[in-house]
């Protein structure tokens, strides 16, 4: 499923939602980005190296598997005090991330670098608790797509030239939260917020025969499960 057709469907799913207040909010923050059960698929390099080894895996060693981006979060929602129920259709544009390991290779550690590019549409449905007639916690669920773009490099520390090629993917994602907002004016409020969403699979390509010229095998590729842990600060403004 492409990114217009899942961004046309979460907007029908908003638009029907029957409740009585509409806002408009911008996020800002960091996203802690973690590459979990970051892997380097390697049929041949798995008889050559000196790392374990996990079938047509090698397990690297030296594991960086967490980076920071920065995140930008572009919101609609609907919401009604009565019910205290609200409801959000969020775009989030994230910074690149870059996790690494290493292989070792002849007595040398090859650096595998896997770079991706994660941004994700979102529909969270909230509940407000409410503090007082100002401030209010609230807490939500969300499902919505990962569009994510990884990409890799292999033995830069040492003067080579091979790299993964670049691969997009649309994942399914989920996700949870949790926050505080306080009104600053009759029509604005501010937000402080923690996100968990779960962005699917982030694999580099693979390569073929003709990565011999740098130096790599054919059916090689970097593997990673994908999360994030958002913190944001956002404004919010009513119609």
């Amino acid at each position: 499923m492409n990114k217009k057709i899942v961004i046309g469907l979460s907007l029908s799913l908003l638009s029907s939602t029957a409740f009585s207040d509409t806002y408009a909010k911008v996020d800002v923050g960091v996203s802690r980005i973690q590459a979990d059960s970051f892997k380097f698929h390697n049929p041949v390099g798995t008889g050559f190296t000196t790392n374990a080894t996990s079938g047509n895996h090698i397990i690297l060693e030296n594991v960086s598997e967490d980076d920071d981006a920065s995140a930008l979060s572009i919101v609609i929602g609907h919401g009604s005090d009565d019910s205290g129920l609200r409801t959000e259709l969020s775009y989030t544009f994230r910074n690149d991330a870059t996790f690494t390991g290493t292989a070792k290779f002849g007595g040398n550690d090859f650096n595998q670098e896997l770079t991706v590019d994660s941004d994700s549409l979102m529909l969270f449905g909230y509940y407000d608790f409410k503090s007082s007639d100002t401030s209010t916690f609230y807490a939500g669920l969300g499902i919505g797509a990962a569009f994510n773009s990884a990409k890799g490099f292999q033995g830069a520390n040492l003067g080579r030239n091979g790299y993964f090629p670049e691969n997009d993917s649309t994942e399914f994602a989920w996700g949870a939260a949790f926050g505080f907002s306080t009104n600053i004016s009759e029509k604005s409020t501010f937000e402080i917020k923690y996100n968990y969403i779960d962005l699917g699979f982030a694999n580099s390509g693979t390569t073929d025969a003709s990565f011999a010229a740098v130096g790599m095998n054919a059916d090689e590729r970097l593997e990673s499960e994908l999360f994030t842990q958002d913190f944001k600060v956002g404004l919010r403004f009513s119609f």
